[in-house]
């Protein structure tokens, strides 16, 4: 195995990056983002806003792309997959709770 000696600090900013990160990788389809880059025009244009990226999916698939370089260079590699997949639940939970709020039927917390 090639796993490195990492510190615990060095696996806090990995947590924290990637629940950042989960933050706003939902919204990486919204029509306001679109266009910055060539791999964002593409997503544009394959997906909608609240489509596919807004879905329990969704999650465990960016749990999962988390996992993979966690798992090969650091000791606890748990803490930043799970530090992810939170910012990007929470993230769901907000716009479901604002949809909510705002009257809307829009539903964000769904399966794919």
């Amino acid at each position: 195995m090639f796993l490195l000696q990492t510190t615990p600090l060095l696996t806090l900013g990995a947590s924290i990056t990637a629940f950042l990160f989960g933050c706003v990788a939902p919204d990486l389809d919204h029509p306001k983002v679109n266009g910055k880059t060539v791999l964002l025009r593409w997503l544009g244009r394959i997906t909608h806003h609240r489509g596919h990226w807004h879905s329990l999916l969704a999650t465990l698939i960016y749990g999962g792309v988390i996992f993979l370089p966690s798992f090969l260079l650091l000791t606890h590699w748990i803490y930043p997959v799970l530090f992810g997949m939170g910012g990007y639940f929470s993230h769901l939970t907000e716009d479901d709770l604002n949809s909510i709020i705002k009257g809307t039927t829009r539903n964000a917390i769904k399966l794919w």
